[in-house]
């Protein structure tokens, strides 16, 4: 099981001039391992390639950086069985004009053998 929350959002910066905006990373083609973004992390190439003429999907900014749970994090069901979680997953895709997303993925700590999870 994976939740996952998306952070869409709109950078409107390349339209206007003289903003102070940084040339690197690249967008929409950074080089994956070399560059980064800052307060973020840096930018990896992804095992699939996303969907063809999408570029931002290739590569991913890795938002290991960007956010941190100050407690563990946890799920209490109806009946009060708590459940532990943990997030596997910060991800910042931009498209290098204007749009962009940051991800976050969130799924069960462990996985005990034989043990039904009810949300």
């Amino acid at each position: 099981m994976i939740l996952s929350i998306q952070f869409p959002f709109a950078d409107s910066r390349n339209f206007l001039h003289n903003t102070g905006r940084l040339t690197k990373p690249g967008w929409p083609f950074p080089t994956p391992d070399t560059e980064f973004v800052r307060y973020f992390g840096v930018i990896r190439k992804q095992n699939l390639d996303g969907l063809k003429g999408w570029g931002i999907e290739g590569k991913i900014c890795t938002a290991d950086r960007a956010f941190h749970f100050t407690q563990n994090l946890s799920y209490t069901n109806k009946t009060g069985q708590k459940t532990s979680l943990r997030c596997n997953q910060k991800k910042l895709y931009f498209d290098g004009n204007a749009v962009g997303t940051v991800e976050i993925g969130i799924t069960l700590k462990s996985r005990e053998k034989n043990k039904k999870y009810t949300i």
